[in-house]
């Protein structure tokens, strides 16, 4: 069952996990470690942390259940 891990990325909290993970992978004292390596290692790890949180959020997007729309009450009846 799957449940458990579908359940935890629809939620609120691992979207604040997300945020937060962005803020810590690209503020000044982790993205200082590869830039002291040079212009390639700095390169490389910005794609990586991009593409990281690009495919968490998809993972995220994925999970979520589509909102059921509630009919619209003005609307005519054919």
């Amino acid at each position: 069952m799957d449940n458990r891990r579908s359940s935890f990325l629809g939620r609120p909290a691992f979207a604040a996990l997300l945020f937060g993970l962005g803020l810590a992978l690209f503020g000044p004292p982790l993205l200082g470690i590869p830039a002291r390596a040079g212009g390639a290692a700095l390169l490389i790890y910005l794609f990586t942390a991009w593409a990281g949180l690009i495919a968490a959020l998809l993972a995220r997007t994925r999970t979520r259940k589509p909102e059921t729309r509630r009919p619209d009450p003005n609307r005519e009846l054919p």
